[in-house]
């Protein structure tokens, strides 16, 4: 009986395979069955079928109602004494793959759900060309750290950028404009090191932080500092993170110890994006709605010079979007919640609006 459904079953697959390499062959000469004039499958596949029934016998439905002893029963859940597989089980089922999905305590499926508290504070230090993290409970410095990354690329070093070695940013406005044309990208461009007196900060939903470098006379650029070590990077591969903490708890970080600011080997700085076109003013910053919703914010960078703004991926810090100049010289920036950019000028003049859809 196996052997015989097992031949009905190749039958079948043959008669479709070959009816499929016909009805799509189009180089060559043999006939194609017109699309008004479908072939009855039905027909097509009678003797195939009957001609099991006679054989076979009658057969024992199965739990799928029929004789195929391929089918088997397997039943989830709470009733069936197996819970539903997740992949955060322990053995993990390699069939199934979820998000944001848990078990309630009686073993339903639930949306799952997580609670953050972040009560920090993110200052720029501009003459140091770092920013502070700071408790705001206890008002304590917990942290310090670069406003830039020589380690955006996996190639990333403190030798000079080469265009894909060396200290090179993760992306760059002249990269930009060659993908906006439809042209090669073309090398990464260096990080400014020195002189990038940083402003503005913005804070997304997970805590992270986007810091704008405006680099007066030279190149701005936009950097992420993950709030949590679980985003950090362990670049150098020693299994665990390197970066800035108050280790006396004294609630200051002391900038020449390297065990409390770790200064450019910080894992926790992710990268740097040289956001804005050289001597642009990298001034305005705010977060916008990502490419999610409920995702990840994207950073919108503005030039206080020119008056344009970039969209940078808020995730894997690309650009990848920008306005023309808005009509003013933009000291600041925020997004409200249908998704407009207010951006005010400094000093008199008109306050600004674009939309970020």
């Amino acid at each position: 009986m196996s052997s015989l459904r097992s031949l009905g079953l190749v039958l079948r697959g043959v008669a479709i395979l070959t009816l499929g390499a016909a009805a799509c062959d189009q180089s060559t000469n043999r006939n194609v069955v017109p699309a008004d004039n479908p072939p009855d499958l039905t027909l097509m596949f009678a003797d195939v079928d009957l001609a099991i029934s006679d054989d076979a016998g009658p057969v024992d439905p199965n739990a799928c109602g029929d004789g195929d002893p391929r089918c088997v029963k397997t039943s989830f859940g709470p009733q069936s004494g197996m819970p539903f597989p997740l992949s955060t089980d322990p053995n993990r089922n390699p069939n199934e793959s979820d998000q944001g999905i848990g078990r309630d305590p009686n073993g339903y499926l639930g949306l799952d759900q997580t609670h953050t508290s972040n009560n920090y504070l993110w200052i720029a230090n501009s003459e140091q060309n770092t920013t502070s993290k700071i408790d705001s409970r206890k008002l304590r410095e917990v942290a310090r750290y670069p406003t830039t990354t020589c380690f955006s690329l996996p190639g990333g070093s403190a030798a000079a950028c080469d265009g894909t070695n060396g200290c090179c940013s993760l992306d760059d406005y002249v990269r930009w404009t060659n993908r906006k044309a439809k042209l090669p990208a073309g090398p990464h461009e260096g990080v400014q090191l020195m002189a990038n007196y940083p402003s503005r900060t913005a804070v997304d939903w997970n805590g992270d932080l986007f810091i704008s470098n405006r680099a007066f006379g030279g190149q701005p650029s936009v950097t992420k500092i993950a709030n949590d070590l679980s985003e950090c990077k362990d670049r150098n591969h020693n299994g665990k993170i390197e970066t800035s903490t108050d280790v006396n708890g004294n609630g200051v970080i002391d900038i020449n110890d390297p065990k409390e600011y770790p200064g450019a080997n910080d894992e926790c700085v992710l990268w740097t994006t040289n956001s804005l076109a050289n001597m642009a003013i990298g001034r305005p910053l705010g977060l916008g709605a990502g490419a999610v919703d409920g995702g990840q914010s994207d950073a919108w960078a503005g030039s206080y010079n020119i008056g344009n703004f970039v969209r940078i991926d808020g995730v894997n810090g690309m650009i990848k979007d920008e306005t023309p100049p808005i009509g003013n010289n933009p000291y600041g920036l925020a997004v409200d919640a249908t998704g407009y950019g207010w951006a005010p000028n400094l000093g008199g003049g008109p306050l600004c609006f674009f939309n970020t859809k």
